[in-house]
């Protein structure tokens, strides 16, 4: 099924500045084995963000992902290594991952949610959508 919306998540990881010996910590191989741990099959978000601002993939965007229950078929996951504050780096490749995926599947701002959205017990991603979507949304 061609993706619809976006889902964007965090790790739940330290928010380590720059400064700090484990700021570039954690990644997609990382999280590959956390999901692993779990009885999936691997990483189940197409994308995870690193501090450094790294995109690296996970499942294609083609493959369902598992990240969101109830609606994996129809949706790319995204997650950011973190837990409530972004680093500039991650907020850029945040922007080039929504102007891409934009022109690939014309998903617009509006339809980039939260993992809270989809289920009130968690706060994944840690940041407000209503803020981050006027954000995605002035980027247009």
């Amino acid at each position: 099924m061609k993706p619809k919306i976006v889902i964007l998540h965090c790790a739940d990881t330290p928010d380590y500045p720059e400064s700090h010996p484990h700021f570039d910590r954690f990644g997609a191989e990382d999280v590959d084995l956390w999901h692993k741990r779990r009885g999936w099959k691997g990483n189940g978000y197409q994308w995870v963000v690193r501090r450094t601002g790294e995109v690296e993939a996970g499942r294609g965007e083609d493959e369902v992902g598992a990240h969101t229950e109830g609606v994996n078929n129809g949706s790319i996951g995204i997650c950011w290594i973190g837990e409530k504050h972004f680093t500039d780096q991650q907020i850029d490749s945040l922007v080039n991952l929504f102007q891409e995926i934009k022109k690939r599947h014309g998903i617009d701002w509006h339809d980039w949610k939260g993992h809270y959205e989809f289920k009130r017990s968690k706060d994944c991603p840690g940041v407000s959508m209503n803020l981050f979507r006027r954000f995605l949304k002035g980027v247009v």
